[in-house]
């Protein structure tokens, strides 16, 4: 709606996401009524809850945009010989792409993908899975869990070496 009312185009160096952002700010946080002249204050309830119960009665293929992937970083201290049990469980949970066993003042790192629902926010997203799977695994002391702002991947096949 942002996009189709054009106001994405009076803020050329923001993002849709940014101008979502700042409207929600305004609408939630600040409970100030904003009228942005596309029909996008109708759309916008006054409070989160408003916002989750008018959202539970959306089918999820009519907001394609809402279920897309969340990537982060959980990085655990766990008690000591539990590292390799602690790799093959978070090996095993769907969420969880890639595990690390490392040195350092971290003892595991893992990449977990998840996919955001209608009603929840990211940061809940990501902590209800920490919390429910990650933390109740036996061993595992403590987690910090890393969100990127942005990521870059060097898909660059690694140079041969030949034997000559």
């Amino acid at each position: 709606m942002i996009k189709n009312g054009g106001l994405d185009a009076s803020f050329p160096k923001r993002t849709v996401a940014d101008l979502y952002a700042y409207v929600s700010f305004h609408q939630w946080e600040r409970e100030r009524p904003r009228a942005y002249g596309i029909g996008l204050s109708k759309y916008i309830m006054t409070n989160m809850e408003e916002f989750r119960e008018n959202m539970s009665s959306k089918e999820k293929v009519d907001y394609p945009e809402m279920l897309r992937e969340i990537t982060a970083f959980v990085l655990m201290n766990v008690d000591a010989r539990r590292e390799l049990r602690i790799v093959e469980i978070l090996s095993s949970l769907e969420e969880v792409k890639e595990v690390h066993a490392v040195h350092g003042s971290v003892d595991i790192i893992a990449k977990i993908v998840l996919i955001r629902d209608l009603l929840s926010s990211d940061a809940e997203v990501i902590g209800q899975f920490v919390h429910s799977k990650v933390r109740q695994i036996d061993g595992v002391v403590r987690t910090q869990t890393l969100i990127p702002s942005h990521s870059a991947m060097n898909t660059s096949p690694p140079p041969i070496e030949s034997e000559e």
